[in-house]
């Protein structure tokens, strides 16, 4: 029993462990990656490192084949010479520079294999870095629109109907309203083109607007003239 109570207390330790794993998991992601990120920096100054470290050994490599390439030359001369003892010191001086050079050829090569070896694994885990980027980023927008989801409710059906049959009688109120006016618009400029043509007729400039007294006796007599 005492067995069993402690399993299920680890148990439910573990459950509560995960969920505050999976309810922070878009903090951690996040943090991971900064980490990761760091990580990648070091290794290209590790990279960076080593190059120089080789190439300073490269240097020194050819330094000591052309003391060698130099001092055979001399050793050779001795030789011709007769300076036995002379050329004997040259070739021991020689002799040492040799195992040196090859150690150095030994040490570079393995140098260079493992800089070639931390290039290609720094290179994939850039390209990691950059997918898990990618994650980061759709996780991101995913978080984001399942809280808008959460928190936003959308408008149902019938209020989208109701809205649309206030634009309607709204937008119908407007286009009278817009008539209204634009036809007394239309009187008053009306009513200003009559009193101008009154004015103006009442001046004597082109025939009269109204019928006057005078013109009807005029006209009356005239017809009772014809008679």
């Amino acid at each position: 029993m005492i067995k069993s109570f402690i399993t299920l207390i680890r148990g439910s330790s573990y459950e509560a462990s995960q969920n505050i794993i999976d309810a922070n998991a878009l903090t951690l992601l996040r943090q991971q990656i900064r980490d990761s990120t760091k990580d990648i920096e070091n290794a290209r100054k590790s990279i960076a490192i080593a190059q120089a470290q080789n190439k300073h050994e490269a240097e020194e490599l050819l330094s000591i084949k052309n003391k060698i390439q130099e001092l055979e030359g001399r050793v050779v001369e001795a030789i011709e010479q007769g300076k036995t003892e002379l050329a004997h010191e040259g070739a021991e001086v020689i002799a040492i520079l040799q195992d040196e050079q090859d150690e150095f050829e030994a040490n570079q090569d393995k140098f260079e294999r493992k800089i070639a070896l931390m290039k290609k694994r720094l290179a994939q885990s850039e390209g990691r870095l950059r997918e898990l980027q990618r994650g980061l980023r759709l996780a991101e927008v995913t978080d984001k629109t399942q809280r808008l989801g959460q928190s936003v409710s959308l408008p149902n059906g019938s209020t989208i109907k109701e809205a649309e049959e206030t634009l309607a009688r709204l937008t119908k109120k407007q286009a009278e309203t817009d008539a209204i006016e634009s036809a007394m618009e239309s009187d008053d400029l009306a009513t200003g083109f009559d009193q101008l043509s009154q004015k103006m007729a009442d001046e004597g400039c082109g025939s009269p607007m109204k019928s006057r007294a005078e013109d009807v006796l005029k006209r009356l007599s005239s017809q009772t003239q014809q008679a």
